[in-house]
């Protein structure tokens, strides 16, 4: 099937990185006095920018379909929808309209499935993101303290025409610091909790829809034994909830919205 279209979703994730990238390059590299090190500190940060961009390309482009044949002996599971079989493990997403192999869920962020194929790279992803936003956080929290004790010191740092051509004065470098530190700050917030999800799933050995179903299961369980909410009430509310009406702690502003989308609401196990 084609490539879907560049959706708000990703245009604001690259926007946001983009602004991450460019903040290192005209706020925190011309501040290193060494023309040396500041050269290799931006050739490094260059390459792992790119790393990212890569990571980004291959979870977003790679079609994460089960493309399961007939005679293939481990097909487990028969998709309506498809109309084939498929491997055990594999969800019908309506959002993708097509069956994911080893279904995680779906990323509106990166305007498709995770799955066998590039959930890797979505980890890489996540990762590499969450060290780049660290680490300049740290550096920048460091500058700003710099600046505000050093006002001299900064005021000639700033009239260096080589390093800051666009002549701020300490005040506007100042403010332009605290928005990209506060930036630094939601990054690492939403990105690190979407790491520290999905390094508790892989210790696990969970997808995160085997975790929403689960949690679900588990709740619905305790409704009925405290003798609660309808059984229907009770299965409909966690459906929502596993479509993406709960934060489920997962970083949401990375994979909320329609988070799962399969096949068959009643999860039967005998269709994909």
């Amino acid at each position: 099937s084609p490539p879907p279209c560049m959706n708000a979703h990703q245009w604001l994730g690259m926007g946001a990185y983009a602004s991450l990238v460019l903040g290192f390059y005209l706020l925190q590299a011309p501040a290193v006095e060494d023309s040396t090190t500041r050269l290799a500190l931006e050739i490094c940060y260059g390459a792992i920018a790119l790393v990212a961009a890569c990571a980004f390309v291959k979870a977003a482009a790679v079609d994460p379909a089960d493309d399961d044949d007939d005679d293939d002996d481990e097909a487990g599971l028969f998709c309506q929808l498809c109309d084939r079989n498929v491997h055990a493990g594999s969800k019908h997403c309506r959002a993708c309209d097509k069956c994911v192999a080893h279904f995680d869920h779906h990323c509106k962020w990166l305007n498709n499935c995770v799955g066998a194929r590039n959930y890797h790279s979505f980890f890489a992803l996540v990762a590499v993101v969450l060290w780049q936003v660290c680490g300049q956080m740290c550096a920048g929290a460091w500058l700003l303290a710099w600046v505000t004790r050093n006002p001299a010191d900064a005021d000639a740092l700033l009239d260096d025409d080589d390093r800051f051509p666009s002549h701020l004065t300490r005040l506007e470098f100042q403010a332009a610091l605290a928005a990209y530190l506060l930036l630094c700050v939601c990054l690492g917030y939403l990105v690190g909790d979407l790491f520290a999800f999905h390094v508790l799933l892989i210790r696990r050995g969970m997808t995160t829809y085997e975790y929403i179903v689960s949690r679900r299961d588990e709740e619905a369980a305790a409704e009925d034994g405290r003798g609660g909410r309808d059984g229907a009430g009770v299965r409909r509310a966690h459906w929502k909830a596993a479509k993406g009406g709960d934060v489920l702690r997962c970083g949401c502003s990375w994979c909320g919205g329609n988070r799962v989308g399969v096949g068959d609401e009643d999860d039967g196990d005998g269709d994909a």
